[in-house]
C-alpha cells in the first residue's frame, strides 16, 4: 500500500489525482502511517518520525526535499533514515508560485526578483514533480511487495 502524507498541498493533491485516474490503490492520511509499505513524506523534518515510519513496517520513503539540501547536512533525517530505502526528490520552485503574489510583481515590473545573484533556478510545474513522485511509488511500491 502506498501511503501520502501531505496529500492537500501543492503536489500531493496532484499526486492523488494521478493514482486516482490510474487506479492504484493509495491511502491519503493526515498522521497515522501504519499499514504502508512505502511512504511518501512530504513534512516537516521533526525527529523520530522515520524512527515511527520504521517502527510500523515501513520499508521505503520517497521524501520531497529541497533545494540547497545536501547528503553532508547534520540533520536528524540523515542520522535516522537507516533501515529503511530512501529516495529524495528536490525540486527547486514550483512554477505556481508565479501564479500568485509573485505574478502580480513581475506584470507590473516586467522583472523577475530572486535572491539568486546570477545564478538561474529552474521552476518545475507541481503537476510533473506529482507524476514523477508517482514514478518513483509505483517503482518502490513493485519492489517492497
Amino acid at each position: 500500500m502506498i501511503t501520502i502524507i501531505g496529500a492537500t498541498g501543492t503536489i500531493g493533491r496532484h499526486l492523488l489525482r494521478i493514482f486516482d485516474r490510474e487506479g492504484i490503490p493509495i491511502r491519503a492520511i493526515v498522521r497515522d502511517i501504519k499499514k504502508a509499505d512505502v511512504l511518501f513524506l512530504l513534512t516537516s523534518n521533526e525527529p523520530g518520525f522515520a524512527q515511527n515510519a520504521k517502527n510500523v513496517g515501513v520499508k521505503h520513503v520517497v521524501k520531497l526535499s529541497a533545494l540547497g539540501a545536501s547528503d553532508k547536512s547534520r540533520s536528524w533525517i540523515v542520522r535516522e533514515h537507516c533501515g529503511m530505502d530512501w529516495t529524495f526528490l528536490r525540486p527547486h520552485a514550483f512554477m505556481q508560485n508565479w501564479l500568485s503574489d509573485i505574478a502580480k510583481d513581475v506584470k507590473e515590473n516586467s522583472i523577475i526578483k530572486a535572491p539568486i545573484g546570477d545564478g538561474k533556478v529552474p521552476f518545475i510545474d507541481a503537476r510533473d514533480i506529482a507524476e514523477q513522485e508517482r514514478k518513483q511509488l509505483v517503482i518502490m511500491m513493485s519492489q517492497v511487495c
